[in-house]
């Protein structure tokens, strides 16, 4: 009988190879960490150049908080990491830390601090691209940086990558091309680098996408993010915009991601009701990152910021990642709107199963609305094939109408003879052209109607509770 691999929830994966073979080998990385953890995995990139640093532990040991360079060759593997985990472990959150990556305002690793990052939840399990000799040393000098759950263990995970013999380094040049030669050798330049940089979106439900937009300028940012979350009528035009989540709950998963990948830097994070937010306001802002779809508000920024006679910023793109997953009602990007589409049919929220006033706990309720043409009979076809009793307040409402009922009553005495019409039943047409060129009548209206609806349908649900 085969061992049942054991699973974690929080995983630390530490890639240490030169960085040409590390992006030859992210897919089965990944694919491979994803057997293993199963709710959250963190990233810590540490290449080496194999001629410097010829083995893991030796690269571990020789500064445990080793200085990354952050150069276009880094940021494409940060990049290659985000778009690869939504084809090959989507049901991961990834996440690159960034902290020990310096660009060219901080190049002497002396000056960095050893600042200890902050999860949610500790490590309980350490995934690591190379063989390593003395695992509790090598467990004990991660911990100088990162919380690990007690047990916590090494574990190697080898990719398939055809670079797999980098540790030859004499004759790895001879295979790889010069920009992976590049990579390994840490020739790249910086990228450029600012204190002060801004950005605006929904980020609504985190996805690969936000997360290199966030982490393209926390790469880049020495000092502070700005980040101005939409709310309100900014929303409005959304697809599903009843599904996104509260801006609370965004202004927390913006606020956690940063200062999990990059603690170092100073957040702030802020609901916008405009196109453009503190992007206009703040004089040290020096650079706004967009993606291809919102380029042109990073230029209308400007044009603003020109008028208020504040500094241009410089604009830093980020490519659109395509979903493989998506549906042909679906974007073909990732985005939030395909994530918000996907939940239709789920359920989003738990029940609430204690009891309210004058409202029992069986049968269990469930209230279906929506406009014309929108599918509620085709959703109550679904329910009622799964057992549901279906009640159809439009036909109650047709009920409350007829002649003979209070309700009747109640409208002719409210709107007059002219409401009825010849077979004695109340003319629906001629009663609208009253009610809906007055607001007021209208608000008559439901105030006469909808009681007795829901007292019909409070007895249908006596009926169909009781077995009748």
């Amino acid at each position: 009988m085969a061992k049942e691999t054991r699973m974690f929830r929080t995983g630390l994966l530490v890639l240490t190879k030169p960085l040409a073979v590390i992006q030859n080998g992210i897919p089965s990385v990944l694919e491979k960490a994803s057997e293993r953890v199963q709710n959250t995995l963190y990233i810590h990139l540490v290449p080496r150049d194999p001629k410097k640093l010829p083995n893991l532990q030796t690269s571990l040991l020789v500064n445990p908080f080793i200085t990354v360079p952050a150069n276009p060759s880094i940021r494409n593997v940060i990049i290659e990491l985000y778009r690869t985990s939504a084809r090959v472990c989507r049901h991961l959150d990834v996440r690159v830390l960034l902290s020990h990556m310096t660009g060219s305002y901080r190049r002497n690793s002396d000056q960095l601090s050893r600042q200890r990052y902050s999860f949610r939840s500790k490590f309980e399990v350490v995934l690591i691209d190379e063989c390593c000799d003395n695992e509790s040393v090598i467990l004990q000098e991660l911990s100088k940086t990162f919380t690990f759950d007690n047990g916590a263990g090494i574990l190697t995970i080898h990719s398939d990558s055809k670079h797999e013999s980098e540790t030859k380094s004499d004759s790895e040049s001879e295979t790889l091309t010069s920009e992976q030669s590049m990579m390994v050798n840490g020739a790249d330049t910086c990228l450029e680098a600012y204190q002060h940089g801004v950005m605006g979106g929904t980020f609504d439900r985190l996805h690969v996408g936000h997360k290199i937009l966030l982490s393209d300028a926390c790469l880049r940012c020495s000092e502070s993010v700005t980040v101005g979350v939409t709310d309100g009528q900014m929303n409005k035009k959304k697809t599903l915009c009843e599904l996104i989540l509260p801006i609370e709950t965004r202004i927390n998963d913006v606020k956690t991601f940063m200062q999990e990948v990059k603690p170092r830097l100073r957040y702030t994070v802020v609901p916008i009701n405009d196109p453009f937010g503190p992007s206009t306001q703040d004089p040290q802002l020096q650079c706004i990152v967009v993606s291809q779809e919102t380029l042109r508000g990073g230029h209308k920024v400007n044009e603003e910021r020109a008028k208020k006679g504040l500094n241009h910023l410089d604009i830093h793109v980020i490519d659109l990642i395509e979903d493989l997953h998506h549906s042909p009602e679906e974007e073909v990007k990732i985005s939030s709107s395909s994530a918000r589409k996907r939940l239709l049919g789920t359920l989003i929220k738990d029940p609430e199963f204690q009891s309210k006033p004058g409202i029992c706990l069986k049968p269990y309720r469930i209230g279906l609305t929506g406009g014309i043409a929108s599918g509620k009979s085709s959703v109550c076809k679904r329910l009622q094939k799964l057992g549901a009793a279906i009640i159809d307040c439009d036909k109650l409402g047709h009920q409350v109408y007829r002649k003979g009922t209070e309700c009747f009553q109640r409208l002719v005495s409210e709107f007059g003879t002219e409401i009825v019409g010849e077979d004695g039943e109340v003319h629906r047409r001629a009663l609208g052209a009253i009610v809906f060129s007055d607001k007021n009548k209208l608000s008559k209206l439901n105030e006469i109607v909808w009681p007795e609806i829901a007292n019909l349908a409070e007895g249908e649900i006596r009926d169909y509770a009781s077995g009748k």
